[in-house]
This record gives structure tokens, C-alpha cells and sequence, in this order.
């Protein structure tokens, strides 16, 4: 008999025009999900043997989510069919809806973010997040509050390209990439410090092989890696790389003495297939989730490294905030092809503002907010035209259709493209997002200017 996963989620309020349900609260019941496939399962009835085992599952799911949960009683009254009352399916699961799944008017619930979405013209809309315990009227629907999160995109101690981004949910601390030199590490560190005062890290995120996302996670003999700095609980990285380089074989060779030590190590494909004790969706508090997505180059191969990267996106209640780390225009593409992507509120915009990232494909599915991007503004380091320097014109071009927030971690000085020569300052600097999924604010440790208002930009990019 195959575990099975509960879900109490009661629902009050019409979610689209397009799909018509009663004004009075009406329960999708007590849904429970199969862990191979996301399709609607009929409940058990009263007589059933595995009724207990499915209530067991429901209480476990609960208590893993600080809910409060109903009786025995409450829970087997409460327990509604397969269909709503308007005859359109009801779907769930752990992670956002597949497109192939369900028909138009039917309505999926994300059971790990209680973000439930409509299906309208073939494809799944995110239409709202509800979530909470039994209401006055004893139904749910009562909002219930999400955890304060903090994003940081890290100025990374010199004047070259790289990823490293710090979250923070109450006690749960993530990283995202460790570049973009060895000594890199010290300055991260430096940082990481003032909020992650047990020296633990609860997940490692790293997206691909690059030097630019892993050198200082695997340090050298100058300068000790971030796996030696932290305890790492959960590391999970890229499925595929083609990378023989030294800076690859020290990361594996540190990774793997973290796992020595007690880390978990799964790799994303992994964690997008619920395979074993991976997950596609992790609790980092409350109402905030880390959801991992599929991208085709975790089980294909390609010639371009980038588009190995590990794809996430964080939801906090109805804010989702979409890594990508490097991906180029071809992985964006099937990136929206195999996913139920939804508008976001913040973006790491794909590859430091490449012009092969952040395509149009991508780009009006997401509709971003805001946008940061980490790399170091006007730097000569791939390329002596000034108009691909990251951030490049083009890139910058299509994320300004969506949105004018956008934020620059480093800037490129003294600049000599012909010689490929510089040196570096900040721009925004180190920059943090927070939200506690109503309010949010973006501030720069050096300044909060949106880049369209800077003398870069005016000078290079307007």
C-alpha cells in the first residue's frame, strides 16, 4: 500500500469569473495524493480500511504545518466527492499543476502552498493562496499569517560576475550559489554572519559547475570553502555537467566531505521527481515554501553549460520570487514549456543580464516586479563591446517592458574596454528583499536608486 499525503483545505471565496461557485463556503475536502501521479483520487469511504492510515496522514500533514487539526469526527464529516458543485474537477499535489494535467474549468491545489490555481485555455492560472484553520463560521478561508523572508544578493568581494544569494525564514537559513572567486568566501562569510548566528545552514542550493557559482563554496589552499565554514544540512546541485575542471573537483571533493559529515545530498532532478526522501517542495516557515521545477537539461544533455542550471522559485502566500541561476534562451524556452510558471513578484534575472537569458519566452509568463541582478555593471571581463557588458542592453531592454524596479549589485570603474581592464565599486551593493508576504521592500547597502536613475545607466544603457 502506497503512503499517503492529507490535506484539510477548506474554501470560502470565488476564485475566477470564468469559473462560477456558490457565494457560501464549500469544502474541497479532505484530498489526499498518490506519491506517482497528480490526478484526482476519490476518497475513501467511511467503511474503507485505509480510512485511519488517511486521517493518520492528514494529522502528520498538519502538525508539519502548524495547523491545528479537526477530530476524527470533524475530519470524516467534513470529507466531500471528487467533483465540485458546479461538476468542474478538483486536482491537488505536492508542487504546481503539470500542463497535460486537467481539463478548462477544472481548479488544482498546491498542497505544499495552498496556492490553488484555474485552468482557462489549456494552461493552469495562479489565482490566489488560501490557507488557515477553521473560521468563525467553521469553514476555512481565514488568511493566516506567512513568515517574514529576507533575500540577499551578495556583492561578492571582487570585481568579477558571480551568484550568491542568502534567505533567511526565521531559523531556516538557504544559500544559493557560492562564487564568484575562492576568496570570495571570506566576504561571504563576513556577511552571512550577521544573520546566521549558529553556523548552520539548513540547505545549499548550488545551480551549476561554473567557477562564477562554485569557487567559493570549494575553496583552495589559501582559503578555506564554504562547506568547511558551515554545517550544511541539505545540499542540493545540478544532476548534469560536462565540467573537468580543477575548481569542479574541489567543489565534489568538499561537497561530498560535507555529506561525510551528515549532509544530505540530492540533486534537483531529485527533488523534481519526489525521489526517496527528496522533495519538490521544502517548508522554510510559515506559508512560505522552496519549490523546485523541471528543467529538460537536468536528464538531457546540451553544449551549453548554463543550461544545466537548478530552476526554483520560493512563494510566500501569493508573492513568488523565480531563480533560474544561469539559464540561456533555449532552457527559458522549455523552461515554460514543462512548467506552470505563474507572474512573480521578484526575479534573479537569468545569467548576470546576459543577452541569451531573460528572453521574452520567459519573460511575459513571469511578468516580474522587481528584478536584481548580480553581476558587476560595465565590467569588460567577457567582452569588449560595451553593450553586452552585463547588464546588457538587450536583456535590459525586454525586462523594462515588465518593470522599471531593477537593482545592480557591483559596478565596473576605471573602466579600459579595449584593454578588458577594471576595477569595481558598488552599485546598489548587497541587496536585500523583504517580505512578509503583504509588505516588501528592496534597500541597497549602498544606495536603493532603481538602475534607470543611476549615472551608469544614463551614461551606458538610456
Amino acid at each position: 500500500m502506497k503512503k499517503h499525503r492529507m490535506l484539510y483545505f477548506l474554501f470560502t471565496a470565488t476564485l475566477s469569473a470564468s469559473i462560477v461557485m456558490s457565494t457560501s463556503a464549500c469544502s474541497l475536502g479532505d484530498l489526499f495524493r498518490p506519491d506517482d501521479d497528480d490526478t484526482t483520487q476519490t476518497l475513501p469511504t467511511e467503511d474503507d480500511a485505509q480510512i485511519r492510515a488517511v486521517y493518520d496522514s492528514y494529522v502528520q500533514n498538519c502538525a508539519e504545518q502548524g495547523r491545528k487539526e479537526l477530530s476524527y469526527e470533524e475530519w470524516l464529516a467534513s470529507v466531500k466527492g471528487e467533483k465540485g458543485e458546479d461538476g468542474n474537477g478538483w486536482h491537488y499535489g505536492n508542487g504546481t499543476p503539470s500542463q497535460a494535467l486537467g481539463k478548462d474549468g477544472d481548479l488544482y491545489l498546491d498542497y505544499a502552498t495552498w496556492n490553488v490555481y484555474t485552468k482557462d485555455g489549456g494552461s493552469w492560472t495562479l489565482r490566489g493562496c488560501i490557507k488557515g484553520e477553521k473560521g468563525e463560521d467553521g469553514n476555512g478561508g481565514e488568511a493566516a499569517g506567512n513568515a517574514e523572508l529576507t533575500i540577499h544578493f551578495l556583492e561578492l568581494g571582487n570585481k568579477y560576475a558571480g551568484d550568491c544569494i542568502f534567505i533567511q525564514c526565521g531559523d531556516v537559513e538557504v544559500l544559493i550559489d557560492g562564487g564568484s572567486r575562492t576568496d570570495s568566501a571570506d566576504t561571504i562569510e563576513r556577511y552571512v554572519d550577521q544573520y546566521c548566528t549558529d553556523g548552520v545552514l539548513e540547505y545549499v542550493i548550488v545551480t551549476h559547475a561554473d567557477q562564477d557559482h562554485i569557487a567559493a563554496l570549494a575553496g583552495d589552499q589559501s582559503h578555506k570553502g564554504l562547506f568547511e565554514r558551515y554545517v550544511c544540512k541539505t545540499i542540493i546541485d545540478f544532476p548534469l555537467t560536462d565540467k573537468t575542471t580543477q575548481v569542479y573537483k574541489r567543489y565534489v571533493a568538499a561537497r561530498d566531505a560535507e555529506v561525510q559529515a551528515g549532509a544530505v545530498h540530492y540533486n534537483a532532478l531529485q527533488c523534481y521527481n519526489n525521489e526517496g526522501d527528496a522533495k519538490q517542495s521544502y517548508s522554510l516557515g510559515e506559508g512560505v515554501s522552496m519549490n523546485f521545477l523541471y528543467n529538460y537539461y537536468y536528464d538531457h544533455k546540451t553544449s551549453d553549460e548554463n543550461n544545466y542550471s537548478v530552476c526554483m522559485y520560493i512563494q510566500q502566500g501569493e508573492y513568488r520570487y523565480l531563480f533560474t541561476g544561469d539559464l540561456e534562451e533555449d532552457g527559458e524556452r522549455r523552461l515554460v514549456a514543462n512548467n506552470s510558471l505563474a507572474p512573480c513578484k521578484l526575479y534573479k534575472a537569468g545569467h548576470h543580464g546576459s543577452k541569451t537569458s531573460s528572453t521574452e519566452a520567459l519573460l511575459n509568463v513571469i511578468r516580474p516586479e522587481y528584478v536584481c541582478i548580480c553581476c558587476c555593471a560595465g565590467s569588460p571581463e567577457y567582452t569588449s563591446n560595451n553593450n553586452n557588458t552585463f547588464p546588457t542592453r538587450d536583456a535590459l531592454s525586454r525586462i523594462e517592458k515588465y518593470t522599471d524596479n531593477i537593482f545592480v549589485t557591483s559596478l565596473a570603474t576605471n573602466v579600459d574596454l579595449s584593454a578588458k581592464t577594471w576595477d569595481y565599486t558598488s552599485l546598489n551593493g548587497n541587496i536585500v528583499v523583504k517580505s512578509d508576504g503583504s509588505a516588501f521592500s528592496v534597500t541597497g547597502s549602498n544606495h536603493s536608486q532603481k538602475l534607470k536613475d543611476t549615472p551608469w545607466y544614463l551614461a551606458n544603457r538610456a
